[in-house]
């Protein structure tokens, strides 16, 4: 009986470690090697009862897909791919889906819900939805950043 629950608890323990995400330049404790944790795109998905646009971020590429118009893409820089990576590098991809929206104004129209999605070693780890351009403290760098930089490029 003893050796039965030992047992399970080494494979929950175990289970539980292999569930947890590598973070952006973080260490494997055991040879104190960074672990291969890239960041390949950031996506932002607004949507309201009038609105529903997608724009995706590579590190050469921005495209914002709307419903109303056809799909846009943009070359951009390496140091705006360098910028969002470094405000990205400092949110924990777990804790993304736990943020708390600071408003609610998307409950009754008064802004677009958004959701931030960041995409690491092909792995997607969204955001808990929150209000367009009222993001929660913990991504705001980075939505303001991806904001002001869709905003370089589309002019509508």
């Amino acid at each position: 009986m003893r050796n039965t629950i030992i047992c399970l608890a080494v494979l929950i323990i175990a289970g539980c470690k292999a569930q947890t995400p590598p973070m952006l330049d973080s260490q494997d404790a055991k040879n104190k090697q960074p672990q291969t944790a890239t960041l390949t795109e950031i996506q932002y998905k607004r949507q309201s009862r009038g609105l529903r646009s997608l724009t995706t971020i590579t590190p050469k590429k921005l495209t914002i897909a709307t419903a109303n118009k056809k799909s846009q893409s943009f070359t951009i820089p390496k140091e705006a791919w360098d910028s969002l990576s470094y405000y990205a590098k400092k949110i924990k991809p777990t804790d993304l889906s736990k943020l708390e929206a600071p408003t609610e104004y998307r409950t009754y129209d008064g802004a677009a819900a958004a959701t931030l999605t960041l995409v690491i070693n092909k792995k997607s780890w969204p955001s808990a939805i929150f209000d367009d351009g009222h993001p929660p403290k913990e991504i705001e760098d980075l939505v303001n950043k991806l904001l002001s930089l869709e905003e370089r490029y589309v002019k509508d």
